[in-house]
């Protein structure tokens, strides 16, 4: 009975002072929060003890200058607006970089405090909204739009700007200009594009795809060849539009080269939507062909194969001028017929080619044991992808592709005959 007395004692006694307590808090924060807005030269001392609102202070108001600071080292090396409509400054640095700057100063901020200071890529996403106080300031992403550095840079560049003022001086009806390229390789039995798209399906369809993602077997891939013709237009300026024309042959049995390049020349200006581009009235080839390469070593003009295949075709064709110009290593990308490639590779979103449509070529090791069964399902998928491309149209312009079968005898059956008969030399 004494021990419940005493408890109970003890309890009103801790209540009292839980009262008291909180009675001396709320006459305390009532004196403090009368003395701040009727004296404001002691805000600088109350701001210790009392803040307007409650939670947790503010990095601001803990590291005061501190948007400021942020701002001063964006704007030291750092870039303007890409389109130049707003005032936002991209600085030069990463998040860890900017957060090392601030540390130097004396402002140690955690990496994501300093992150929610910036303005998010997206506003409406959830996480856009977390950046309540801002700088202008948004985070450079990385880009590989940095074309490399060449002595001869300049010069080539120029040559290039000559030959399209000499196209825009004769005109349509004596220049053909064509840019050509070799796309990336088109896996088989793999998607083909690595991009997304939006495709129309029903709920009913089922979408497979297969669960790895390593070549079916070596050199299991399609080479497009680009060739993209280039019109004038009536101030004579040099356009980047025109038909397309896509050669498509097999890595397995061939490879691309000059002579390639020579009988894809043969075929484009006999194509129906080729014939205004690379005929005149006469219908002949157009007396002035301009080619525009990348220098790979399969079209690049100096080399002896690309020279005599040249020299052919200004003799097959009569033709009365032939420039093959290439721009300098590293600066390819500035090829006409690069703008082509986007679209392309567009239009091959959610395809695979089939690598086995007439039957597996393959042993479970990924040797081909029969390969006439091998150029079979390599012309399938070839034809698939032509007609994939078929069905594109580029600016207004027509795409023709083809599928090329490989010769009778390629490089690689050439090798073998020769090891076969060193083989059988040997063995005599």
């Amino acid at each position: 009975m004494k021990d419940r007395k005493k408890k109970a004692f003890e309890l009103r006694r801790l209540q009292g002072r839980q009262r008291a307590s909180n009675k001396y808090r709320v006459k305390r924060r009532k004196i403090v929060e009368y003395l701040y807005e009727t004296k404001p030269e002691l805000h600088p001392q109350l701001r210790k003890v009392y803040r307007p609102g409650g939670g947790r202070p503010r990095i601001e108001e803990q590291i005061p200058g501190l948007l400021e600071a942020i701002e001063e080292i964006a704007k030291v090396g750092g870039a303007s607006d890409d389109r130049r409509r707003s005032e936002i400054i991209r600085p030069c640095l990463t998040l860890d970089d900017l957060r090392e700057k601030l540390r130097q100063r004396g402002m140690d901020v955690k990496r994501t405090t300093l992150y929610y200071r910036l303005l998010p890529h997206r506003a409406k996403s959830i996480d856009g909204r977390r950046h309540v106080n801002t700088v202008p300031v948004r985070l450079r992403r990385a880009q590989n739009d940095e074309h490399g550095k060449h002595a001869d840079g300049h010069f080539a560049t120029a040559t290039i700007r000559y030959a399209k003022d000499l196209a825009s001086v004769f005109g349509n009806n004596c220049v053909l200009y064509l840019s050509q390229d070799d796309k990336c390789k088109v896996p088989v039995g793999l998607p083909a594009a690595r991009v997304q798209a939006s495709m129309l399906m029903h709920l009913d369809y089922r979408i497979s795809l297969p669960d790895h993602d390593w070549i079916v077997a070596p050199r299991h891939q399609l080479i497009p060849s680009v060739y993209a013709a280039c019109l004038l237009s009536n101030d004579g300026d040099l356009g980047y539009s025109g038909p397309t024309y896509i050669a498509i042959r097999s890595a397995r049995h061939e490879i691309s080269t000059a002579d390639t390049h020579a009988a894809d020349f043969d075929r484009l200006v006999c194509l129906k939507e080729f014939e205004t581009v690379a005929r005149n009235e006469k219908g002949e080839v157009k007396p002035i062909v301009i080619v525009n390469v990348d220098g790979g070593p399969d079209e690049n003009p100096r080399f002896p194969k690309t020279l005599v295949a040249n020299i052919r075709k200004f003799k097959k064709y009569d033709l009365d001028a032939l420039f093959v110009l290439t721009y300098a290593p590293g600066q390819s990308a500035y090829n006409i017929v690069e703008s082509r490639m986007a679209p392309l590779s567009h239009d091959l979103a959610g395809l695979i080619l089939p690598h086995d449509y007439y039957g597996s070529h393959l042993n479970e090791s990924g040797v081909t044991i029969n390969v006439d069964l091998e150029k079979l399902n390599f012309r399938k998928a070839g034809q698939i992808l032509a007609e994939r491309w078929n069905q594109s149209v580029i600016d207004g312009f027509p795409c023709v592709a083809q599928y090329i079968n490989p010769s009778a005898t390629s490089e690689d059956e050439h090798r073998q005959v020769d090891i076969k008969i060193i083989m059988d030399d040997i063995l005599r």
